[in-house]
């Protein structure tokens, strides 16, 4: 078992046993900068300044590759087999780093009760044996190790307050000992002390303590003179006037943003305008990183004469790493700023006296960054003549219910705004480099964080210069690791979701990896329920509406779900994270869902036909009532069947690539998508080469060909159709044969190889009805009723397009009926029988109609008008071809040759 610890001296073990990886050596430097990382993985770039900070490296990755090598001698357990590209990482588990153990501790604890996160915390203090990585002395882990630091103390103060709140204050006061022992000039520490004597000995405890703070020298910041008041319930300093101060709180801040025109409007709206219904609270939500407080500042700045008693700004630090700030700081500020001391040093002696305060000003209150409306409510004012506006990564739902706030939702900027703002960021003409812009707001998702991060990339050249950055980004797996600026946390996409993804519950934690596993581009509910394992009735699903409030999951459609690409590659880092037969067993889901859905509507489709795919017992299937449901279904899934045809060949799943692509097949077909399933069907080929008995194998072959006489090939197709007889003929399976014989056969036909046609039909007929195959015969007398209608031989091609209609009548294949009554049709045609022959057209135009078949139904639309115009009934042919022109247009197809038809009949 391996044991990594940087919480106190460096050192790496296994089985307890020290190992020879040393903070003295740079490989043992790169050990300790991954395990101080919440993923165990990192840039080049981010090792790079740990190992050597304020250093110019020549051959980065090289020294790096030098040090995973070294490791590998010494532990191979510890790393990766393979180095990624632009990217370092550790092979061990979470447990396996004392970090980790804490940090997972410690977001347990977070969403615990107080009574349930004391033996949580405790476990996660003990984690700890003296400062991070105190034996390295590089300069360059000096911000992780403050960091570190920062979230020790987090967890001490979680702990202590915990303990205070269940009613043990003596324990409580006895375990401020170390920490302030260790951190005696920690005012947050400190005021949680003077919180536990308030509890113990009330005023008198709380003024001898603070003396005692003071007689060392130490000055208090404001914060903790408010706090002590607080708990004193007695003014210090000077009277306050009798009016309160005006505060002029906004922090610094851009004060225009690029392609906000319409949401500085809304605000100006909702929040200066008169409000019928008398509410002045407005709640701005949004993904990570889309510019919520940005906005906010920029506007409270544009509108700040609006409001003569001045503006209060505190950010709530809703979705930091450390805790949200507490309800009696935000107040105890407040009130300080307005100069005035509330006659209780209670919470609601607090809320009392600001609302009093503000009640008759007209005052804007900005609170930035809220976790949820629990925080935000005791800082609403009441009724009167203040504006409010929170910002926030969640929806807040409850200040809609309760206080009518309007709601305001930030979405990313449009591509032109995009590309402004990555101008303005990178000091580049955008005009000389469009391509390369348009890209990089391209990788971004056009997410203004994302866009100003790599403004600022290009400006101090990390990559080099534009091109170069945009190679950088390029890479998907390690886009997300390279959008953050050295130095800078709140330039950091990665940091940004973290702190969204550690607010989340476990249930919709997992759900988020598991749709990054999902291939997209949407995800519909139904699956979304199988990924779960919930009922399909379930009229909630709890994962699924957190992280939809949080912002991390958008509902472009009804009921079907996407992920912004950002969110999508954060979320595939934590599925990279998980073992990978959890991953394999969630991708086994998602593929089986589309797998039998895209069955369950292809047996729709062409009923009777065959596929290796058992639909099980009680499983949640789409059951469409006729083929326009299932052309929908396929419709609404087809991209994200494409995706997993793709996902599922990289996985080498094979079974899942080709039957996929084999479900699919017929969809792309009667849609026009031919060139798309050129691909699907040569990856299930490939796929099929490794899974599939050489029968099945013909069938993959006989779509190829399919599909390539669509397209126009067909001379590709009929190769493709011979490798077919091959196969069938290989496996010794007779049907398989002669049904590829039949498609060989149709090839040869139209490729003009009439004397093969003739006989492969001819060969094909006695099998049919041996294997008793009435579609098969079917085919087969139709192939040879057109060959005979090539020749002329109008009585023989007659009698044989009749046996083909009739046979095709007994059977469900309204494909092949409509084919068998457009030959049947020209074959009158061709014999002066045209009301028989518009008659047989009519029919096979309403087949492929309900087929939803447009390329078919054009085709027959200008056979149908041939006879028409031969009966003298031009309005009707006209129509018929006007008809036919539509469906060629939207199929993109020419229609030069219908055009000219239609300017001929006048």
């Amino acid at each position: 078992m391996m044991d990594i610890r940087v919480l106190g001296p460096f050192g790496v073990f296994r089985d307890g046993e020290p190992l020879k990886v040393s903070p003295a050596k740079m490989s043992g430097l790169y050990v300790a900068s991954l395990a101080m990382t919440v993923e165990l993985r990192a840039s080049h770039t981010y090792v790079a300044q740990r190992l050597w900070p304020g250093e110019s490296v020549d051959n980065m990755g090289g020294r790096l590759r030098q040090y995973v090598a070294e490791l590998r001698r010494t532990a191979p357990e510890l790393v990766p087999i393979r180095m990624g590209s632009q990217q370092c990482s550790l092979a061990v588990p979470r447990e396996a780093v004392d970090y980790l153990r804490f940090w997972d501790l410690l977001r347990i604890a977070r969403g615990q009760g107080a009574a349930e996160k004391i033996a949580t915390l405790q476990a996660a203090l003990d984690e700890w044996s003296g400062d991070p990585v105190e034996d390295i002395t590089s300069t360059g882990f000096d911000a992780d190790r403050a960091r570190l630091v920062g979230e020790w103390q987090s967890a001490w103060i979680l702990y202590l307050s915990a303990l205070l709140e269940t009613g043990r204050a003596m324990e409580a006061l006895e375990e401020t000992r170390e920490p302030l022992d260790r951190w005696p000039d920690n005012e947050r520490l400190f005021k949680v002390k003077l919180d536990v004597l308030q509890t113990l000995g009330g005023f008198t405890a709380v003024r001898d303590a603070m003396t005692e703070w003071e007689s060392f020298g130490k000055k208090p910041s404001t914060d903790l003179t408010a706090h002590c008041r607080n708990l004193l319930g007695v003014v210090h300093g000077p009277t306050r006037p009798s009016r309160p101060a005006v505060p002029h709180q906004l922090p610094a801040h851009r004060p225009t943003l690029v392609g906000r025109a319409a949401e500085y409007a809304a605000l100006d709206r909702l929040l200066l305008d008169d409000v019928p219904s008398g509410s002045r609270l407005v709640v701005l939500n949004g993904m990570p990183g889309v510019g919520k407080s940005a906005l906010i500042l920029s506007w409270a700045h544009k509108v700040d004469a609006h409001f003569e008693d001045g503006c209060l700004h505190f950010d709530l630090n809703g979705h930091a790493a450390t805790e949200p700030a507490p309800t009696e700081q935000v107040l105890a500020h407040f009130l300080n700023r307005l100069k005035v001391d509330p006659s209780t040093p209670s919470p609601d002696g607090m809320i009392e006296a600001y609302r009093s305060t503000v009640a008759s000003l007209n005052i804007l209150v900005v609170l930035d960054n809220a976790r949820n409306a629990e925080q935000v409510r005791p800082l609403l004012p009441g009724p009167g003549t203040c504006a409010v506006i929170v910002s926030s990564r969640n929806r807040l739902d409850s200040l809609v219910a309760y206080e009518g706030a309007q709601v305001m939702k930030i979405d990313r900027l449009s591509r032109n705004d995009s590309l402004r703002l990555l101008a303005e960021e990178g000091a580049f003409t955008l005009s000389a480099n469009a391509a390369v812009g348009d890209d990089l707001a391209d990788f971004c998702g056009d997410l203004p964080l994302a866009l100003v991060i790599v403004g600022a990339l290009v400006r101090n050249r990390d990559f080099g210069d534009l091109w170069q950055t945009r190679n950088a980004l390029r890479g998907i797996a390690t886009r997300l690791a390279n959008l953050q600026v050295a130095g800078c946390e709140d330039l950091n996409i990665e940091a940004a979701f973290t702190a969204s993804y550690r607010a989340l519950s476990g249930e919709a934690q997992r759900l988020l990896w598991h749709l990054a596993i999902h291939p997209g581009p949407t995800v519909s509910r139904a699956a979304i329920y199988v990924l779960e394992d919930r009922i399909a009735n379930e009229p909630r699903l709890p994962a699924l509406e957190e992280l939809q409030a949080a912002h991390l999951l958008e509902e472009p459609h009804n009921q079907r779900y996407k992920l912004h690409d950002l969110t999508r590659r954060f979320a595939e880092r934590r599925a990279d994270a998980q073992p990978d037969d959890e991953c394999r067993k969630v991708a086994v889901k998602v593929f089986d869902f589309l797998m039998h859905n895209s069955w369950s509507c292809d047996r729709v489709l062409v009923p009777g036909r065959i596929l290796p795919i058992d639909l099980p017992s009680g499983s949640a299937h789409v059951a469409p009532s006729g083929i326009a449901e299932a052309m929908a279904w396929f419709a609404a899934e087809y991209e994200t069947i494409l995706q997993a045809i793709d996902r599922a060949a990289e996985m080498d799943m094979h079974r899942h690539t080709w039957l996929l692509a084999m479900a699919l097949v017929t969809y792309q077909w009667r849609a026009n998508k031919y060139a798309d399933a050129a691909k699907t069907l040569g990856l299930a080929a490939e796929a099929a080469k490794e899974v599939a008995a050489s029968g099945e194998r013909a069938m993959v072959e006989r779509m190829l060909g399919g599909t390539y006489r669509g397209m126009g090939n067909r001379q590709t197709a009929k190769w493709h159709a011979k490798r077919a007889v091959g196969f069938a003929q290989e496996a010794g399976d007779l049907r398989a044969t002669v049904l590829s014989q039949n498609a060989l056969a149709i090839l040869c036909r139209e490729t003009g190889d009439l004397i093969e046609a003739r006989m492969l039909f001819s060969g094909t007929l006695p099998s049919f009805r041996q294997l008793g195959d009435p579609l098969g015969e079917a085919v087969a007398l139709n192939g040879l009723g057109c060959i005979h209608l090539s020749h002329g031989e109008h009585e023989e091609a007659l009698s044989h397009c009749d046996a083909a209609v009739r046979l095709f009548a007994t059977t469900s294949d309204i494909n092949g009926h409509a084919n068998a009554l457009v030959n049947r049709g020209r074959t009158r045609f061709a014999r002066g029988e045209y009301n028989s022959a518009a008659a047989d057209l009519a029919a096979a135009l309403a087949g492929y109609q309900k087929l939803s078949y447009p390329r078919n139904e054009a085709n027959t639309l200008l056979e149908f008008a041939d006879s028409l115009v031969a009966l003298q009934r031009t309005d009707e042919a006209r129509e018929m071809l006007m008809r036919a022109e539509s469906l060629f247009n939207e199929l993109r197809e020419s229609t030069d040759e219908v055009a000219d038809r239609i300017r001929r009949l006048g």
